[in-house]
């Protein structure tokens, strides 16, 4: 195979594993100390971009244009399922950079839990 089609297998095989991962529930059970844990994870990589709250208004994320999208339930963001959001929180999206090299899957979902509160 040559590097062109390499290239386009792997893309396509990370491409159809973010949309198998965005159909994924929640594998971790929403317990209190893993939202805990999950609030302290937003708070520390999420709430800059995305604000305390999910709105969008993060000190660091009013600098941008589009602004961070509000996360919020029944926001855009509030629609995605928690597949989705893992996938996001992993890949990026937009202007948002990748976490996946950042964050644990754990903490990803984490994050997530923590969303649905």
């Amino acid at each position: 195979m040559s590097k062109p089609n390499l290239h386009l297998g792997i893309a396509a095989l990370v491409w159809i594993t973010a949309i198998a991962v965005g159909h994924a529930a929640q594998p971790l059970p929403a317990t209190p100390p893993l939202i805990e844990k999950g609030k302290q994870v937003y708070q520390l990589q999420c709430a800059p971009c995305h604000g305390a709250s999910g709105e969008g208004d993060g000190p660091v994320g009013k600098k941008y244009v589009p602004t961070p999208s509000d996360l919020r339930p029944g926001s855009h963001g509030g629609h995605h399922s928690d597949g989705e959001l893992f996938v996001i929180i992993s890949s990026g999206a937009g202007g948002m950079p990748a976490f996946r090299a950042d964050l644990t899957p754990a903490e990803r979902w984490q994050i997530v839990a923590y969303m649905r509160t």
